[in-house]
């Protein structure tokens, strides 16, 4: 659950991906959401859920690795490691 007491919709279904004027607030909302659900994905990888890959590549993507706000970074810096 996100701080908002929301469930996170599906790791590759959120539209926060597209969002090119999303608040800090919402990135990092979703981004801990993210991160809490990754790392209760199984490491098996015959178990890894539907999208894992897409959500993967958009983590690395320079809207995220590259961001500028220090707290968005290493956020996704948690969520690619428990992807990893």
């Amino acid at each position: 659950m996100s701080r908002s007491g929301k469930k996170a919709t599906s790791l590759y279904e959120s539209e926060i991906w597209r969002n090119k004027n999303a608040k800090k607030s919402e990135l990092l909302e979703y981004l801990e959401s993210l991160h809490e659900d990754l790392s209760k994905v199984e490491q098996d990888i015959s178990h890894a859920p539907k999208g894992l890959h897409a959500t993967a590549a958009h983590l690395v993507s320079p809207k995220f690795m590259e961001n500028i706000d220090r707290d968005i970074r290493i956020i996704v810096t948690c969520c690619v490691v428990d992807v990893l």
